[in-house]
């Protein structure tokens, strides 16, 4: 049994026992144990699921005051517990791309590698690109292998942790992306076999004091911005740092800008400092490099699965994802550190099947099955996959 973070809103009967964490005019919030709250059945419908553990709670309230605390949940049961099948399936993609550090280079773990890769890409990616111009789906492969690369070549990332000491990965996606470019080429695009797409690299960066331009800039072309700490927040170009450096003093406060539009956008005020804060120490460069690389992953299985019938793209996608699988776990344990002690790969692959089997059992008992899309396939290709990935 797994403890569940959820509320249960003012004047409605509690059906399980509930561990009180806070309480508020919506009504009160606190653990209780999954398995006891899906037995209740229909009596359980009044409670609503907040955070899948006291660790993603804890997480979203670190270092705010008490009376912060109601404005997170009233946030999060907006934006999380109302719409909550629609998150299933991306709730249980997120756990599963725990599994991959955990992986090295044992042929087993290769093939759980290259099984979990198929599976993600068959109930998640395939689906969205369903449709696309395989020309297109090139196109984004090529792209996203360069864009990799420049990313571990950016000076503010090197900086900070070198995730690529050896340039190693950075020759393998430049020489991923010159093969998927002579694909291209042989599709009537000839300039793909002439060289990498160019990959600008645009982080999230604090300027204080911030030029009296800047905020205008901002505002001229639609870019977020935020005030911090007497200082700008705003996303622009790694090449314009020099440009700054003599208005003030210029920290990476987000690799990216949709993380920054993410925080904008999903947490309250307070929630933002303590967030700004700490990325102004530790900007989650690790983090961030460690879902591009999957994501490409997935995406590159995605497009094999979708032309792989194609017998020359076929052999040159079948290749790299051999070789993906294969490089994959050991490049993101480089990023992720040790990790956790008595931590396994099929102890992160049972998690998130556990993950996967409340959650749908949460939306069938309340008739939203449908709105969690292939979760259940998702879960049967886990579980196989969970079985014959051995003792590790």
């Amino acid at each position: 049994m797994t403890d569940r973070v959820v509320l249960s809103p003012a004047g409605a009967a509690v059906p399980v026992p509930l561990a009180e964490l806070g309480r508020s005019q919506m009504g009160a919030w606190g653990l209780v144990e999954d398995q006891a709250w899906l037995a209740a059945g229909e009596r359980g419908n009044g409670l609503e699921l907040l955070y899948l553990s006291v660790a993603d709670y804890e997480h979203a309230t670190r270092g705010l005051p008490a009376d912060e605390v109601p404005a997170v949940v009233a946030r999060r049961r907006i934006d999380f517990s109302a719409k909550l099948p629609a998150f299933a399936i991306g709730l249980v993609e997120t756990q599963l791309r725990r599994v991959f550090p955990l992986l090295g280079g044992a042929p087993v773990d290769r093939q759980t590698s290259a099984d979990l890769l198929s599976a993600l890409a068959s109930f998640t990616a395939v689906p969205r690109f369903w449709g696309v111009a395989v020309r297109k789906l090139l196109q984004f492969v090529r792209e996203g292998d360069a864009r990799i690369a420049a990313e571990l070549g950016s000076p503010s990332l090197r900086a900070v942790q070198d995730l690529d000491p050896t340039g190693e990965e950075r020759a393998v996606r430049r020489r991923f992306a010159i093969e998927v470019g002579n694909l291209l080429a042989t599709r009537g695009d000839p300039e793909a076999a002439r060289g990498l797409p160019y990959a600008d690299v645009e982080r999230v960066y604090l300027v204080t004091p911030a030029p009296p331009d800047l905020e205008a800039n901002a505002r001229e072309v639609h870019e977020p911005f935020a005030r911090f700490r007497g200082g700008l927040a705003v996303p622009f170009s790694e090449r314009r740092v020099e440009q700054l450096g003599g208005a003030g003093e210029v920290r990476v406060l987000f690799p990216t800008s949709s993380q920054f539009l993410s925080a904008l956008s999903n947490l309250t005020p307070a929630q933002r400092n303590v967030e700004f804060a700490g990325r102004l120490d530790a900007p989650q460069f690790g983090p961030y490099l460690a879902s591009l690389r999957v994501q490409q992953a997935i995406l590159r299985a995605a497009v094999y699965l979708i032309a792989g019938t194609e017998q020359q793209l076929a052999q040159v996608l079948a290749a790299q994802l051999r070789e993906e699988a294969g490089s994959l776990g050991p490049w993101l344990a480089r990023a992720d550190g040790a990790a956790p002690p008595g931590a396994t790969a099929r102890g992160a692959l049972e998690q998130a099947l556990t993950t996967a089997r409340f959650l749908l059992a949460l939306c069938g008992l309340r008739g939203q099955l449908t709105g969690a899309g292939p979760l259940e396939p998702l879960a049967q290709a886990v579980a196989a996959i969970a079985r014959s990935s051995g003792s590790r």
